[in-house]
């Protein structure tokens, strides 16, 4: 059976029937969700429960208290061991996560049994809306249009590595991921790994909403765990400070109006080859010159290939 795991944001309420509806397209059975929510959160419960139960998925837990990363991981497990049959494939996504899969979940995991993979990796598009403005999600509209510019902004303005804007996106029953951000599997390099899905997938993140500095500011006081999650959010909220609350898209490279629900496989390879040159420009300083003429090293070092 193919089955979706993720623990659910209150914050993120108005993005579940788009998910579910997302995901229910490319083939997902069942929906194995934990709903979290902090005090002063319950609106954002009630409405996230209300977009649940009316598309007819019951969360398995409803986690009340401050979002801590072990308790994530444990919720993960849970679920996971308890929901469990067989030989199963997950889909792993955060609510504001929308994977474009290049076909549907029975037919991507046959091809992966028939080729011997065992997991497939992809890479967050960070999707934004018209003028960098943060809007309330119109539940009566796309939502790809809504948020027509597809974007490297974790890389460009919140500082993440590469890395960390990856993702585990679809696995079988024996690969475990690293940690409750789904970002690589556990002791394993996808780059070099030949039970990995040759190339990346795009993973369409919504997170740059209304809702969006509610939760940076969550992330920077109970995050201190994770540091480089807690910098990023403290660069990203200086940056809507500085903007009257807009992200300056003029500061993003790379960025591509694309209004169909996944950027072509030219723009893609596009965008992920200028963010790979961006990432070691940084590392030299941002000495261009010194950059040029280094893509094959680049696709070397990083792996990618799209």
């Amino acid at each position: 059976m193919i089955k979706l795991l993720s623990v659910m944001g209150s914050a993120s309420a108005r993005l579940v029937p788009f998910f579910v509806a997302h995901y229910r397209q490319f083939g997902v059975e069942r929906f194995c969700v934990t709903l979290h929510y902090e005090e002063g959160q319950e609106e954002g419960r009630d409405l996230a429960l209300s977009h649940l139960r009316g598309a007819g998925v019951e969360p398995l837990n409803v986690w009340r208290g401050p979002f801590e990363h072990d308790k994530k991981e444990q919720y993960l497990a849970s679920m996971r061991s308890e929901q469990a049959e067989g030989e199963d494939w997950w889909v792993y996504a955060d609510t504001d996560e929308f994977h474009e899969f290049p076909v549907r979940l029975a037919t991507l995991r046959a091809q992966c049994l028939r080729t011997e993979k065992r997991y497939v990796m992809g890479r967050w598009i960070d999707r934004l809306a018209d003028g960098g403005a943060l809007p309330e999600i119109d539940p009566n509209m796309d939502l790809y249009r809504q948020f027509p510019w597809a974007t490297h902004l974790s890389m460009s303005l919140g500082g993440k590595s590469f890395d960390a804007t990856t993702k585990l996106c679809f696995v079988g029953s024996d690969i475990v991921p690293s940690n409750s951000g789904f970002h690589r599997p556990k002791d394993r390099n996808w780059r070099e790994d030949p039970d990995c899905w040759p190339g990346l997938i795009a993973c369409n993140h919504f997170k740059w909403d209304q809702s969006v500095k509610l939760r940076l500011k969550q992330r920077i006081s109970e995050w201190s765990e994770v540091r480089n999650s807690v910098q990023e959010a403290e660069n990203l909220e200086q940056h809507l400070l500085g903007h009257d609350d807009r992200i300056d898209l003029g500061s993003i490279v790379p960025r591509q109006r694309q209004l169909d629900r996944s950027p072509c496989r030219r723009q893609l390879m596009r965008m992920v080859r200028y963010s790979k040159f961006l990432v070691l420009s940084n590392a030299m300083g941002r000495n261009v010159e010194a950059v040029s003429g280094q893509t094959a090293a680049l696709d070397q070092r990083f792996g990618i290939y799209v």
